[in-house]
C-alpha cells in the first residue's frame, strides 16, 4: 500500500506517513492510526512566531483527531519536540497538520466550522462523535484562522 495516497486524501501538506495501524475496538469501532513526521524544515518551528528554532526535547507522541474515513475513526500520531524559542520560550513545536494546540487537524476543525452554520450544536456533536463543547473551540479555531482580525 503507498501511503503517499493518504497524504492527499487526508490533506495532509509537508508531511511523510511512515506507517499505518488498524484496531478494532470491543464494540466494534474501527480506528485508522496513520504514523506521520513533518518535513525536516517544518519540524522546529515555533507555533507563536513561526520562528524556525533549536530543539529543547525529542516530545512524546501525540493524537490528532482527522476526518472519518468509510466509517472509521482517524487519527495521526506523532512525536512532536519541544523548541526553545528566543521569544516565547520552551514550547511545543508547531504541526503543519493542525492549528496551535488543537488535537484535530486543521480540516476537521473547517469541517467543523462550516457545518456549524446549518446545524445545531448538538447534531454536529452527535455527526462528528466529538462532545458538545468541542463544536465551540473548533469553530473559534476556524474562525481565528479564516479571520484573523475578527
Amino acid at each position: 500500500m503507498r501511503l503517499s495516497l493518504f497524504k492527499s486524501l487526508f490533506n495532509v501538506n509537508n508531511a511523510v506517513f511512515e506507517g499505518v495501524e488498524v484496531k478494532q475496538s470491543p464494540d466494534g469501532v474501527v480506528s485508522i492510526f496513520f504514523d506521520v513526521r513533518p518535513y525536516k524544515r517544518f519540524s522546529h518551528i515555533c507555533p507563536h512566531c513561526g520562528r524556525v528554532c533549536p530543539g529543547y526535547d525529542r516530545g512524546a507522541p501525540r493524537l490528532w483527531r482527522s476526518l472519518d474515513f468509510a466509517g472509521a475513526l482517524v487519527y495521526l500520531r506523532s512525536a512532536v519536540p519541544r523548541v526553545c524559542c528566543p521569544e516565547h520560550g520552551v514550547v511545543t513545536a508547531a504541526v503543519p497538520w493542525a492549528f496551535v494546540g488543537s488535537g484535530f487537524t486543521r480540516d476537521f476543525d473547517l469541517q467543523v466550522a462550516w457545518t456549524a452554520r446549518y446545524l445545531p450544536r448538538s447534531r454536529i456533536a452527535e455527526l462528528m462523535r466529538i462532545d458538545w463543547d468541542t463544536v465551540g473551540r473548533c469553530v473559534k479555531r476556524a474562525q481565528a484562522h479564516l479571520d484573523p482580525n475578527a
